[in-house]
């Protein structure tokens, strides 16, 4: 797994690109990184790359555990938008079902196939 943090000095949002497995841990250590970019402060939106991350691990159970631990994360206190950018069906379905299940309260989470929309 390859994660690549940079932040978009125009949109003043952090993109994070993710490529290989994305499993609960690696997702984690993702969110951990990105939190401890020099680019980033709590309220920062953020744009995450997942057309090549292999997202097939994910299920009920992974999402929910997602959400309980990103309710912990002090650095993500504030409102937040998080922009998902997939690149298959399946990657899409996944990213609609986390909306519902992460999502939510001062969490916008969006996924898109679009990286204009995004």
């Amino acid at each position: 797994m390859s994660v690549i943090i940079s932040v978009d000095g125009v949109g003043g949002f952090v993109r994070t690109r993710v490529e290989g497995l994305l499993d609960l841990d690696t997702a984690r250590g993702a969110v951990q990184s990105m939190v401890g970019h020099p680019g980033y402060s709590p309220g920062t939106s953020s744009l995450w790359d997942l057309r090549a991350a292999d997202v097939r691990s994910w299920d009920r159970e992974s999402l929910l555990r997602l959400r309980a631990w990103l309710d912990a994360v002090h650095e993500l206190e504030g409102r937040v938008k998080v922009a998902l950018l997939v690149g298959d069906d399946l990657a899409f379905g996944i990213g609609r079902v986390a909306e519902a299940w992460v999502g939510g309260g001062d969490l916008d989470l969006r996924t898109f196939r679009c990286a204009r929309e995004a």
